[in-house]
């Protein structure tokens, strides 16, 4: 700050206290507006919202298939019938004197399907 005497003779006008107050506020503002407008500011807050948003539907999703794979194997321990048809249709296993007949993927849809 110049102070008064200084001022009078450099002829520079006097600033008022409020004066002084709203040009400190103007600089802050505009200082404030160029930080935000920069690459690591407002476009950047935008992006990381964006991520943690798609980040928690993808946690939500995969813990929702991880809810439904725990059941699927504890229906397989609940009931071994399960258990066997499930042996029987992935693995292509069978007991003794059984038959197992292997037919291709129709390449037609079937009707009502």
């Amino acid at each position: 700050m110049i102070p008064s005497r200084i001022q009078d003779e450099l002829g520079l006008p006097r600033i008022s206290r409020g004066a002084k107050w709203v040009i400190g506020l103007c600089v802050l503002v505009v200082y404030g507006a160029l930080a935000l407008n920069r690459s690591t500011g407002i476009p950047s807050l935008v992006e990381k919202w964006r991520q943690i948003r798609t980040l928690t539907e993808e946690n939500a999703e995969l813990a929702r298939a991880n809810k439904a794979q725990k059941e699927h194997i504890q229906r397989f321990k609940d009931t071994p019938a399960e258990q066997q048809q499930e042996i029987r249709k992935n693995l292509r296993m069978q007991r003794k004197g059984e038959k197992m007949f292997i037919l291709p993927p129709p390449t037609v849809p079937l009707p009502n399907q």
